[in-house]
């Protein structure tokens, strides 16, 4: 995403790091995009409470749990047994149209092992998304904006700055809330950087009037890059929807990618695609730890291994918990189990990060440059270029854009 005001790891990043920087040039639009990331903090702090360094629980998850809080609650008997039929009747969005999106259909159609990839790397984090979407009345659309940032995996780190399922950067990350100490990433955790991303795109929504795939585009490229190009259709007498509008590229493939995602999960027969299952019903639970303690006490505590509630802590940045109180995630399965076992916990020192960024992602994302190829990537991070081409949907013969973002193999 671009900072508030900007694109995906460039979008949000606009509205994200421009804000400090470039955007000062930009006199009312500056003005108008401090506004929106204000809005965003107000809402958030309105309905969460306030992201401390300590803490990434909800003020909903607090006041409906003494000691606990479920990720989310369980699905009713009469829910589908996976999440994506749930997801698949959330999806709201328009029918997308034009070349842009017919050439992204077909990519999916030649290349249907990919979206195995994408929902394998979905889980165990797309319940809480899917809850947490319909919650706050959004397109169940919204849920495949980490499978094109970040292919759902928390750790992602781009080059530029952006981390985590969302890709916020840290300009971002500090209007949202979000924590970054040496104890804790926010923009890492996936369910601090989820409740962060919804009030953001809530808040976009409001000012493009309900219309999402502006929303979304927003999102992308920055609310200013939108309003802009907008500006320029009125003062032309042209339609201001997003299909009318004159873009960045990364921009206009964006939605289209989108919404041929959405209908490939949604008609995934039809495809020829495959989706791995993931069941629909929660798959961690939030467990109040009220003094720091080591990932591997815990562990042992609740049964369960270090190296799972690593996966389900992704924001922490050692092997302990901060100081003070902190909301462990743990299998739901184990969560009255470690409960139990807290008494017993023993006193220890918090322990920092050497320094407060993110670590080594297990898979990276790189932002291209003027210059780069393929053969150029490929060899400067060890893989191959086939690699590259099936793990992004390229189309080897096109040249790579500047500012475009590829995910690098593991």
């Amino acid at each position: 995403m671009l900072p508030i005001g900007w694109q995906s790891a460039r979008g949000l990043r606009q509205v994200k790091s421009r804000w400090l920087g470039k955007s000062l040039w930009f006199g009312k639009p500056l003005w108008l995009g401090v506004c929106v990331l204000q809005l965003v903090a107000c809402s958030a702090l309105q309905q969460k409470a306030p992201l401390s360094a300590t803490s990434v629980a909800s003020q909903s998850s607090v006041e409906a749990a003494s000691s606990s809080s479920d990720l989310n609650s369980s699905a009713s008997s009469s829910a589908p047994a996976e999440i994506w039929p749930r997801l698949s009747a959330n999806f709201v969005l328009e029918a997308g149209q034009g070349s842009r999106f017919q050439a992204k259909s077909a990519w999916f159609t030649k290349h249907p092992k990919h979206l195995a990839y994408l929902t394998r790397n979905s889980e165990p984090y797309i319940y809480y998304v899917v809850e947490s979407l319909e919650q706050a009345g959004l397109p169940g659309e919204i849920a495949l904006i980490p499978m094109i940032e970040s292919a759902y995996n928390p750790k992602a780190r781009n080059k530029s700055g952006p981390l985590g399922l969302w890709q916020f950067t840290r300009g971002t990350g500090r209007v949202l809330k979000l924590p970054d100490t040496a104890y804790f990433n926010g923009r890492l955790d996936a369910i601090a950087s989820t409740d962060a991303a919804i009030a953001y795109l809530k808040t976009l929504n409001g000012l493009f009037e309900g219309d999402w795939l502006l929303t979304i585009a927003a999102y992308n490229a920055g609310e200013l890059t939108i309003k802009r190009a907008m500006n320029r259709n009125r003062k032309a007498g042209k339609k201001t929807d997003f299909w009318h509008l004159d873009l960045p590229s990364y921009t206009e493939d964006y939605i289209p990618h989108l919404l041929a995602l959405r209908d490939v999960i949604k008609q995934s027969e039809q495809y020829g695609a495959t989706l791995l299952p993931v069941a629909n019903q929660p798959v961690l639970a939030r467990v109040k730890v009220p003094k720091p303690v080591s990932l591997a006490w815990a562990a042992t505590a609740a049964e369960t291994t270090e190296a799972r509630l690593k996966q389900l802590n992704t924001g922490l940045l050692s092997k302990t918990t901060p100081p003070g109180e902190f909301w462990l995630a743990v299998p739901v399965s184990k969560k009255d189990t470690l409960i139990a076992a807290l008494p017993t916990a023993p006193d220890i020192k918090p322990v920092a990060a050497a320094l407060a960024v993110s670590p080594v992602p297990s898979q990276a994302v790189y932002q291209v440059k003027s210059g780069d190829s393929l053969w150029t990537i490929a060899r400067k991070h060890g893989t191959s270029v086939k690699k590259l081409v099936s793990l992004n949907g390229l189309n080897p013969k096109k040249p790579l854009k500047p500012g475009q973002k590829l995910h690098l193999p593991k």
